[in-house]
């Protein structure tokens, strides 16, 4: 079941303010690659200049943030990528499931990508990605890391349509386009033939020319925390393959979740 948050919850004052700025910075700075001055982000996150730069000053020494050169500008630092270097390993490190990932994207010539739901279901985020050996230059390269809201068509429905109806309808209150009744209905319409099928299509709503199929590991945790994709070029992907796509990622999906269960965890 979805957890939701009560009112009260929503509400509740943070126990710990400087570590959720810390946070809200770092993840401003993420969407800033060129970098911020602390006027900038003091002015867009609501804070005081004098409580921004306390935060970067110890991100600075802590390596979560950098300044380069005599540039006023901070940048995301070397550390986030040691500790995000470790937390994908602790996800996609599992021999048995990357070599039946490989299997599958030797096989049907496509990249697999393995996404994990953001908590608060803020969206989907590629924590790997598994090439098929001697794949074309022409290969759709989705980089780990990369974010994905719950409103793509392939993992976004997938993850949806493991959720019931009413659950569905409550984060549809989140999602950009979806606040509109005529809208939800048709999403809920939608979620209805993904769960018949097992999986869920992309036929180039998300980026014209790429098509992709994904579906969810079942019962892997209470929430569809964990979801497969194969993604390819529109070309090689009509409705008759992606049909047969759909069921063999849906088998794979089942069996990567019995070895995770079996092994204890994906790491």
């Amino acid at each position: 079941m979805l957890d939701l948050p009560s009112d009260s919850a929503a509400g509740a004052r943070s126990l710990a303010p400087a570590v959720d700025n810390a946070f809200a910075i770092l993840g401003f700075l993420a969407g800033r690659p060129r970098g911020a001055g602390v006027s900038d982000i003091a002015r867009e996150l609501g804070l005081s200049k004098s409580s921004c730069f306390n935060i970067l000053s110890t991100l600075l020494r802590l390596g979560a943030v950098e300044k380069r050169g005599d540039s006023a500008a901070w940048h995301l630092g070397p550390k986030l990528v040691e500790l995000g270097t470790a937390a994908r390993r602790g996800y996609s490190g599992r021999a048995a499931v990357r070599t039946l990932l490989q299997t599958l994207a030797d096989r049907e010539q496509l990249v697999c990508l393995v996404g994990q739901v953001l908590g608060g279901h803020a969206g989907i985020v590629v924590l790997d990605r598994v090439f098929p050996r001697g794949h074309p230059l022409d290969s759709v390269n989705v980089p780990i890391g990369e974010v994905y809201p719950l409103t793509a068509p392939a993992m976004g429905r997938a993850v949806l349509a493991a959720y019931d109806d009413e659950e569905v309808l409550v984060l549809a209150q989140a999602l950009k386009g979806y606040a509109a009744k005529a809208r939800q209905t048709e999403l809920l319409a939608a979620l209805k033939t993904v769960r018949a099928k097992g999986y869920a299509l992309s036929l180039e709503e998300y980026e014209p020319g790429v098509r992709a199929v994904a579906a969810v590991l079942p019962g892997y945790q209470v929430d569809p925390s964990l979801v497969l994709c194969l993604v390819g070029r529109a070309g090689g992907l009509g409705a008759p393959r992606l049909a047969k796509l759909g069921g063999m990622l849906r088998e794979t999906a089942a069996q990567a979740a019995t070895l995770i269960e079996r092994e204890g965890e994906w790491a």
